[in-house]
């Protein structure tokens, strides 16, 4: 017997999948991220504070964080971050938390964060 109201409509469900985690360094929390979404906006889903003064333009380079796992499966930078990158000297492992999207699960540093008195440095 067909529901009230449900006849010949059609219902989209969008189902966000946490395929990936994103650990940060110092932090005991595990972070849950899903591909097609930057580092930066995970990590503010997750009420995670990071310095991003340009909105996440990549114009300002304050999410700059340090990967210390799984380099080698990072996607190449957009042109955005190898600009910033060039201008800046940045090194691989340095990538825009803002331009940086997630594809596999990672380990950052975040500079000049600090967890229970010790700096999170790169």
């Amino acid at each position: 017997m067909p529901s009230a109201g449900l006849k010949g409509s059609r219902f989209l469900l969008k189902v966000s999948v946490s395929d990936f985690s994103i650990k940060v360094e110092g932090c005991r929390r595990e972070l849950k991220a899903s591909q097609g979404k930057t580092l930066l906006e995970t990590l503010l889903d997750e009420d995670f504070e990071i310095a991003h003064s340009c909105g996440g333009m990549g114009t300002c380079g304050t999410c700059r964080v340090v990967v210390t796992s799984e380099v080698d499966k990072l996607p190449p930078r957009n042109e955005v971050e190898s600009e910033m990158a060039e201008d800046r000297g940045f090194h691989p492992s340095e990538r825009l938390a803002c331009q940086l999207e997630i594809s596999s699960s990672l380990t950052i540093k975040v500079p000049g964060v600090f967890f229970g008195g010790s700096e999170s440095t790169s």
